[in-house]
């Protein structure tokens, strides 16, 4: 087909031409940047700094993401866990003794309360104390003698566990209720003993010194 001259010339024709070029330069550019810088694929790179690809990265950089990378929180939780310094454990286990208290006379209990104030003085107040009231022994416990009060309140005091057996109480016919408060009971007394060497405490019998059995 032929165009007079006129027509190729035409100024709205000249002008779709230069569109056209300058179309093409546009995209001539882009495409020799794109060769000359690809397309980043990773994190992108800010200048003076190196990035290192390893997943403990922060991404500083991207301002659509910037969020922590899941191992350098595992990583860090664990450093914190692992520096938080353990509780002290118990080094030294702690003594254990359980005494007999058998016969009815103040003697007997001055006896035991000397007994029981050496063994914490020499145990630095350590010692786990049970002091097990059984057989005629429960007289000492009806309350109305003050002295005697006395000294088994101090045994309380410093932390004693006192213990009486109710089937004594019920042979001596002496109520629960007419005994010292500070004192607990048990059913059978010399049952309570046994239980409580299974479970590591030394029994001395009345009248003899805790030094003999340790």
């Amino acid at each position: 087909m032929h165009f007079p001259w006129s027509e190729i010339n035409h100024p709205s024709i000249l002008h779709e031409n230069q569109k056209c070029r300058s179309f093409e330069s546009r995209r001539t550019a882009r495409s020799t940047r794109n060769s000359q810088h690809p397309p980043e694929t990773g994190t992108p790179i800010a200048s003076g700094i190196i990035y290192m690809p390893i997943p403990l990265s922060f991404s500083f950089f991207n301002s659509d993401k910037r969020k922590v990378d899941t191992l350098l929180v595992v990583t860090w939780l664990g450093i914190f866990l692992f520096l938080i310094p353990l509780p002290a454990q118990e080094t030294t286990s702690r003594l254990r003794i359980v005494f007999e208290l058998t016969s009815g006379d103040a003697e007997s209990l001055k006896t035991l309360s000397s007994n029981v104030e050496g063994l914490l003085e020499n145990s630095n107040n350590l010692a786990i104390i049970t002091v097990v009231v059984f057989d005629n022994g429960v007289f000492l416990l009806r309350s109305g003698n003050e002295e005697i009060r006395k000294q088994l309140a101090a045994l309380a005091d410093d932390g004693v566990d006192l213990v009486a057996c109710r089937t004594s109480l019920e042979d001596a016919e002496i109520s629960e209720n007419e005994i010292f408060n500070f004192v607990r009971t048990v059913k059978v007394g010399k049952k309570e003993v046994e239980r409580l060497e299974k479970q590591g405490s030394v029994r001395i019998p009345e009248g003899e010194s805790y030094v003999t059995h340790l």
